[in-house]
């Protein structure tokens, strides 16, 4: 009798094999949470790391603007380093972030995007529960945690299980687009819809909610072109801007009210005043900006720093003129225009919101899948069983 060790064919039945679909939309979702740290990206690294084949084959056009990105903007800090300028309270270099953001962004699958909408629809309902609650958050030791006023919607903005109301609200406004992108139909659509819509609303971000209203615009207006034009969508249209004309001209008022939180101009929420200060800084220093680190400008009146709340002006202030073009011209070239219908609302979403260009963030990874990838099915890996042979 002799024992030795056989390895399982890949094709055995005995081949243990690793379920990895879906996981990296649970792992991008947890980071968003009430005080969980950014670090638990790096789980995701890992899981987007075992996906990987073991020759990843990586498009040319994507290493030499990643190589042009990250040798810019690493010599753009050893230049911000040493001459510090204004507005350098965060010397972190978070540019290198952005490696990781593509590596997970190139292999999360549309199971992943449904996992990230499954989890978001379960974190509505919190909002509920807290809307219900007349509170902002489940969680009182959050520094913000307050009783909801119900004087205007604006107000009235539950946080969900996140640490913000603009955080639960991307996050909302994401996986409406995404049930779209990864075509979830009949009633599980119609549900995910009933239980994500009403939240998005109480929610209320304002940058979200035109931006969502301008893709739906544009998608209804698409269809009707693709499918040709019907006497049926005509006298739809007609009847349909009639109604909304004689509506708005009825609620005009309670809307605009809503919108600028009771006020009788347009309310930016001090953005006018940050934006102003970014714009001063950029004109100073248009060529490298920040030194690749984060600009923050200093709001004398709160006394706290801010971001841009504009992804463009914060990626200017930052890094200048030189790697923003870099950026934008990898963007322009790789983009699969035929997905404009979803680039377009988030891209609009950041003008007014820090939306991408986080180094790494939930929006991040999936604006850089769904603008340049093709979000394939991932391949679990064999794990080859080792078994004893007795003869």
């Amino acid at each position: 009798m002799t024992v030795r060790e056989a390895t399982l064919p890949e094709s055995s039945n005995f081949a243990l094999r690793i379920p990895q679909d879906g996981w990296l939309g649970l792992l991008l979702w947890i980071p968003t949470l009430q005080s969980i740290p950014q670090a638990i990206f790096g789980a995701a690294l890992i899981c987007a790391l075992l996906r990987l084949p073991k020759t990843p084959r990586v498009p040319t056009i994507d290493v030499i603007f990643l190589c042009l990105i990250m040798a810019a903007s690493s010599l753009n800090y050893i230049y911000g380093m040493a001459a510090a300028p204004d507005g350098s309270v965060d010397r972190s270099p978070y540019f290198a972030a952005y490696i990781a953001t593509y590596l997970i962004a190139r292999v999360v699958t549309r199971t992943d995007l449904r996992v990230a909408i499954y989890l978001i629809a379960v974190e509505a309902l919190f909002v509920y529960l807290e809307f219900a609650l007349r509170v902002n958050t489940i969680f009182t030791f959050n520094p913000e945690y307050r009783h909801l006023s119900i004087a205007a919607l604006y107000f009235t903005r539950p946080f969900g299980l996140s640490d913000a109301s603009s955080v639960i609200g991307y996050k909302l406004f994401m996986a409406l687009l995404l049930l779209d992108f990864t075509e979830v139909a009949g009633r599980k659509r119609r549900l995910l819809q009933l239980v994500l819509l009403p939240a998005f609303v109480l929610v209320f971000n304002r940058t979200a909610l035109v931006a969502y209203a301008i893709y739906l615009a544009c998608r209804w207006l698409i269809d009707r072109v693709q499918r040709g034009p019907k006497v049926r969508d005509v006298v739809v249209a007609l009847i349909g801007g009639v109604a909304l004309y004689y509506t708005y001209a009825r609620v005009s008022d309670i809307i605009w009210s809503q919108f600028n939180r009771g006020k009788g101009s347009l309310d930016l929420s001090y953005r006018d005043v940050i934006w102003a200060n970014f714009l001063d800084f950029y004109q100073k220093v248009p060529l490298l900006g920040n030194g690749s680190s984060k600009y923050y400008a200093y709001l004398p009146d709160y006394g706290t720093f801010e971001h841009a709340h504009n992804s463009y002006l914060e990626l200017l202030a930052s890094n200048g003129i030189i790697i923003s073009a870099i950026y934008l011209a990898w963007f322009v070239l790789r983009a699969k225009w035929e997905r404009i219908i979803y680039i377009f609302p988030i891209a609009i979403y950041s003008f007014t919101q820090y939306g991408f260009f986080w180094g790494i963030s939930f929006v991040d990874v999936l604006f850089l899948s769904i603008t340049i990838f093709d979000l394939s099915a991932a391949k679990s890996r064999p794990v080859h069983a080792t078994s004893e042979v007795i003869r």
